[in-house]
């Protein structure tokens, strides 16, 4: 992924959240490894609705840090695996009550702020 330095509303751009970040190590059949991220985080679909999820990639070498691992993200084909959506009338997402008042906590103000990056998140990102 590579750093924008302007919002563009034609393409989907992405923030993420440093602290949210897991990596875990898949070990193959052979017993050759790979590595295996996630990241949480929020963009705008194409209709204009904020949505929060998790970007995640396969990777054959572990990444040093959440940086890493976003700038190795080169495959976009999939988007964010997304959790929740807000469109500024209804929330969308089969989540418990908890996460919805979690993820209503970030989408409400980003989808107002439009093009802000939300508290906590870096941003913008696309690939």
């Amino acid at each position: 992924m590579i750093k924008v330095d302007k919002f563009y509303n034609s393409r989907t751009n992405y923030a993420f959240k440093p602290d949210a970040f897991v990596l875990k190590e898949q070990i193959r059949s052979d017993g050759s490894s790979f590595w295996r991220g996630t990241v949480k985080a929020v963009w705008f679909n194409r209709k204009g609705a904020a949505c929060i999820g998790f970007l995640w990639d396969y990777q054959s070498k572990k990444p040093e840090d959440v940086y890493a691992f976003i700038r190795a993200h080169t495959d976009g084909r999939y988007g964010g695996d997304t959790r929740g959506r807000w469109n500024g009338r209804g929330f969308w997402g089969n989540v418990t009550l908890a996460e919805q008042q979690e993820y209503l906590a970030v989408l409400k103000p980003m989808y107002r702020d439009k093009p802000n990056v939300p508290l906590g998140y870096e941003g913008w990102y696309r690939f």
